[in-house]
């Protein structure tokens, strides 16, 4: 694969020649920050499209620029392969998926707080009844967190399809867990909180945690994906503390120490958590919506996709060539100021 640079290209014009020394080391290191923006956003967008040259990798420096006069306008912005916009479905799907991870937020951090509250307060906590059955909080928070999983845009599909069967596991392994316990008559009532999937994992580590695991780890998948788009604590907390949460429950089994751990990293999880969901309130809608242009450049038939590869390499030679005229009107202007004299 050709690697075609600006400062190449620059070369073979004759650019280097043509620029005064005062105005040419300035115009080159613009062209060497841009083409290293391009070049960082094409390694980004690699696994999307493995026959692009680096070159064509480019749409203006991915500024942003409103279409329209009116505040209601929609927003268009400046992709990898094109412009594109924020249409009124994207904010509706955008909203939907924060409302969902809120959701799945909450039903965790009810059910941590239940557990926690029944583990520790001895007699009083089971003379008090649950806030909600654990079940519920369990199927409303893993309903909540498929539906997110099934919006979020996520670039690598295998990656998104990935997060989505470890739900689909998790889901199962719950609800294997109800019926076998069910069946094996060791929950106590139906009507009892212990009888609970939750409280059956909580009270049987080993092999509970092999079967619901899956599902915290798509949770961990999706605080993966936002602390690494959004640069955000409390999603690396997430991704740090529920694989934690999952280990520590599992060793309990053997080593009875590591249970004093579970709660720390339970609480600590369901509060980063919560924090996230509430952080997201207030992001920007375009963050989760991402480069909307490489979504709608997969969509395209492989004819289609040469033709916009065609039209960026286009795009690329007549910005260079601009570029040129530039530095050799630039070079003349000197040249006559020069002669002129002070």
């Amino acid at each position: 694969m050709a690697a075609p640079a600006l400062t190449t290209r620059a070369h073979a014009m004759g650019l280097t020649r043509l620029a005064p020394a005062s105005s040419a080391a300035p115009r080159k290191r613009g062209l060497l920050a841009r083409n290293a923006s391009r070049e960082a956003t094409a390694a980004a967008a690699a696994p999307l499209r493995p026959l692009l040259p680096s070159s064509t990798t480019r749409r203006r420096g991915g500024e942003t620029a409103a279409s329209g006069g009116g505040s209601g306008s929609p927003q268009t912005y400046q992709g990898v392969y094109g412009p594109w916009t924020m249409e009124p479905a994207d904010y509706v799907e955008v909203y939907a998926y924060r409302a969902c991870l809120a959701t799945a937020a909450l039903a965790g951090a009810a059910a941590a707080a239940e557990l926690l509250f029944a583990s520790g307060g001895g007699g009083a906590a089971a003379a008090l009844p649950p806030l909600l059955p654990l079940d519920a909080l369990l199927a409303g928070g893993a309903l909540s967190l498929g539906a997110a999983l099934v919006l979020v845009h996520v670039y690598v599909t295998p990656l998104k399809r990935a997060m989505q069967a470890l739900w689909l596991a998790g889901v199962l392994g719950a609800a294997w867990i109800a019926f076998s316990s069910s069946a094996a008559g060791t929950d106590a009532s139906p009507s009892s909180p212990t009888s609970s999937v939750l409280a059956h994992v909580a009270a049987h580590p080993w092999p509970d945690v092999l079967f619901i695991g899956p599902l915290a780890a798509s949770a961990t998948g999706v605080a993966v994906k936002e602390g690494f788009c959004f640069r955000r604590p409390e999603a690396a907390a997430v991704a740090l503390l529920l694989p934690a949460l999952c280990l520590t429950h599992w060793l309990s089994a053997a080593y009875a120490p590591a249970s004093a751990a579970v709660p720390v990293f339970g609480g600590g999880a369901a509060l980063a958590a919560v924090a996230l969901a509430l952080g997201k309130a207030v992001q920007d809608p375009k963050g989760d919506v991402g480069d909307k242009s490489i979504f709608e450049f997969r969509k395209l038939g492989e004819e289609e996709r040469e033709r916009v590869l065609r039209e960026l390499r286009a795009a690329d030679e007549a910005a260079l060539r601009a570029e040129a005229t530039a530095l050799a009107r630039e070079r003349l202007e000197q040249q006559q100021r020069e002669q002129e004299g002070p």
